[in-house]
């Protein structure tokens, strides 16, 4: 998986994507969900976190003791 996000970052083409989301495919099925259950999962955390449509990031968390 790192590997295929490593050559997504340098390329961000869409052969990468595909390549980065069939080894999310083979994840999710091999522990057996079905793709209603990762969407319901994915929807159920945008909700509750926000998503990254809008491609905003959380880089960095600052703890003042």
């Amino acid at each position: 998986m790192s590997e295929e996000v490593k050559e997504y970052n340098e390329d961000e083409g869409l052969e990468e994507i595909t390549n980065v989301f069939d080894v999310l495919f083979a994840m999710y099925k091999a522990r057996e969900y079905t793709i209603e259950e990762l969407n319901r999962m994915r929807k159920e955390k945008c909700l509750k976190r926000g998503g990254f449509v809008d491609k905003t990031f959380l880089e960095y968390v600052c703890r003042i003791v």
